[in-house]
């Protein structure tokens, strides 16, 4: 086993204490012994022992700062009384004094202007005076305080005013009439001029404007307007039709104004009509004045009726034109005085007078306007030109047509023309653009009849279209029919030499020979070549055989060409032994040639001589070249082609072949 503690707030004084009742409660808190929680003392009570028993109450007047209080020394004076801490009796604060906290300081004397009663915790402000931060300070004027407070100085009523400063009763009186209270209640300011206001007015808005006065300022009435009554209303103008000249008028002096005259806009006069018209009396506006008769409105005045014009009424109406193909030369015209215009003429844009048509046209009585003169037959046009009908034209009526053009192919060369004088143009000619003459054909071409245009004028055969001429066929050209088409170039091959050729007259050009480039002739070809009949051109000419190159040069010896190519060798077994050869020759029987480019043969074994015949029977030839052969011995023989050699000759018939020593065998064979 082991002790435990009191709870929280109690302890024990026994020893030896074997259950929780020996637990009481501490200073300054009450409550049974035992587990229950103790309460702390209330403020303004305490309790000094370790026990159970109530808290004690401090003596009347005084109380502690805070629950819980353990000794009695921790009751103290309440505000508004003083004294010592503890048990003794505190004593009230005397008037004059006050003490605003509780403890045991001394009470404080109020400051200047301010009291107290008895046992007061603060002071207030005496009557004439209000606090203005920690002092009381004197009503200032236009205020006042008649009893004594924290309450503020009370201000003069709307419409009084005062002077008197810290007023401890009512000095507030009313402003007297014809003045109003100032915005801070200390005097009274007087209305403006020409206005007044009730006793007690509190602002300028109280002030109103006499009779014959208004607006802010209290203006007086202008000429035109007028003001019977006071107050703030404005002044009352003058009715349309009226005008007044008095200013500050308090009666109503508007007079209407007399006949042909209108007010102003102001009211403060009448205005006389324009001249040439009238209005009623009490008319408003220059809109009232209308115009009289003859007379018409042009926007404010009235303008006479202009020639041409007429008005039977007065009125703002406007003036009314003559009919229409009548005029009238009268100013002012009060009637309809407006006549008939004659054949001839017509009436002007404004009826003031008529006009002459112009001349060669006419237009019947009473004409409106210009587009009634019909220009004669023969004349174009319209007021105020008539323009004859040039040559080439023609016009069948009067009137404002166009004049006519001669058909296409035809002219007339008459002016100013009313009937048909048209007439076809003759063959080899054409008519102009403007029809007034037939214009004879370019020279060297025709035209049919009724040509209408120089493109009709065809030029003849032999002849070519050149811009604006023909132009003949040069030499080397032809044409054989009339007609825009060029001449024709010869064929090629073919020239011709003569000019204006009207047939195809070219010619083949002869052998050896080819046309010129404008194929007026034929040139030859160039020496040692040739071509054929109707050649064209230098390229057509070839060299002749045997002949080669630009210049047709013979080809040398040993070479040979065609047609003009580049010479060639001759090759093995041929030979050309001059120059200029189309060809090489085969090497004759007997002969050949082994090198390319020869010109001449070599004899063979076994032939020999310039022609290379074969060597005689009785001899043979071993080597090559055109020397002799060589003989056989006695008695024998060759048979060709076997006669290239010594072996190659035979013993004759009855002789043998025998050996000699340090001989030649002479045969091999005996002929039979």
């Amino acid at each position: 086993m082991q002790c435990t503690s009191c709870p929280a707030g109690k302890s024990s004084t026994t020893v030896g204490a074997i259950s929780d009742s020996a637990c009481a409660c501490d200073a300054g808190s009450t409550g049974a012994d035992g587990g229950a929680a103790c309460l702390p003392c209330a403020r303004g009570k305490y309790k000094a022992a370790n026990a159970s028993a109530a808290c004690t109450s401090c003596v009347p007047g005084k109380s502690t700062s805070s629950a819980g209080a353990s000794y009695a020394s921790a009751c103290t004076c309440d505000a508004g009384s003083s004294g010592s801490d503890g048990l003794s009796l505190c004593v009230p604060c005397a008037p004059g004094t006050y003490k605003a906290l509780p403890g045991p300081q001394n009470c404080t004397a109020c400051a200047d202007n301010q009291h107290t009663q008895t046992g007061a915790t603060g002071c207030v402000c005496n009557t004439g005076h209000a606090a203005e931060g920690p002092v009381c300070s004197s009503c200032v004027a236009d205020k006042y305080k008649d009893a004594p407070g924290a309450h503020a100085c009370t201000p003069c009523a709307a419409g009084q005013h005062s002077a008197a400063v810290g007023a401890s009763v009512n000095p507030c009186v009313d402003c007297s009439a014809g003045s109003y209270s100032a915005d801070d209640r200390t005097r009274c300011v007087q209305c403006h001029n020409h206005s007044h206001s009730s006793p007690g007015s509190a602002s300028v808005a109280a002030c109103v404007c006499n009779a014959g006065y208004e607006d802010a300022v209290c203006s007086a009435c202008v000429s035109g307007k007028y003001k019977v009554a006071p107050g703030a209303h404005a002044c009352t103008p003058c009715a349309a039709g009226q005008h007044a000249a008095a200013v500050g008028a308090s009666v109503n002096p508007c007079a209407d104004c007399s006949a042909g005259s209108y007010s102003t806009d102001d009211r403060t006069l009448c205005v006389q009509c324009h001249d040439h018209s009238h209005s009623f009396p009490g008319s408003a506006s220059v809109a009232d004045c209308v115009c009289n008769a003859g007379h018409t409105s042009n926007h404010t005045l009235c303008a006479a009726c202009v020639p041409g014009k007429y008005k039977s009424q007065p009125g703002s109406g406007a003036c009314t034109p003559c009919a229409a193909g009548k005029f009238s030369g009268s100013l002012c015209a009060l009637a309809d005085t407006c006549t008939n215009c004659l054949a001839g003429s017509f009436a002007s844009g404004d009826n003031s007078q008529c006009v002459p048509c112009t001349l060669y046209s006419f237009s019947a009585v009473r004409s409106v306007d210009a587009s009634a003169c019909a220009c004669y037959a023969g004349w174009s046009g319209s007021h105020p030109l008539c323009v004859g009908c040039a040559a080439g034209k023609y016009k069948l009526h009067p009137g404002p047509q166009a004049c006519v053009t001669c058909d296409a192919g035809k002219s007339s060369d008459t002016p100013n023309a009313s009937v048909y004088a048209c007439r076809e143009c003759p063959a080899g000619s054409f008519a102009s653009m403007d029809k007034s003459l037939c214009v004879p054909c370019r020279a060297d071409s025709h035209s049919s009849g009724q040509s209408d245009d120089p493109s009709h004028c065809m030029c003849n055969a032999g002849w070519s279209d050149v811009g604006a001429v023909c132009v003949g066929c040069v030499s080397s050209k032809y044409k054989t029919r009339s007609g825009p088409r060029a001449c024709t170039d010869c064929a090629a091959g073919k020239y011709l030499s003569s000019v204006n050729a009207s047939t195809d007259r070219c010619t083949d050009c002869p052998p050896s020979s080819f046309s010129a480039a404008d194929k007026s002739a034929c040139l030859p070809c160039k020496a040692n070549s040739s071509a054929p009949a109707g050649s064209n051109a230098s390229t057509d000419c070839v060299c002749d055989p045997g002949r080669f190159g630009a210049t047709c040069e013979s080809c040398a010896a040993g070479k040979h060409t065609a047609l003009g190519a580049p010479c060639e060798d001759c090759g093995p077994g041929k030979f050309s032994p001059t120059p200029g050869s189309a060809a090489c020759e085969a090497c004759p029987p007997g002969s050949s040639n082994a090198l390319p480019a020869s010109t001449a043969c070599t004899c063979e074994p076994g032939f020999t001589g310039e022609a290379c015949v074969s060597c005689p029977d009785d001899s043979y030839k071993g080597a090559t070249g055109a020397h002799a052969c060589t003989s056989c011995p006695a008695a024998s023989f060759v048979v060709f082609p076997d006669n290239t050699v010594l072996s190659d000759c035979m013993c004759q018939a009855g002789k043998y072949l025998r050996e000699i020593p340090d001989t030649v065998v002479v045969g091999k064979a005996t002929r039979v």
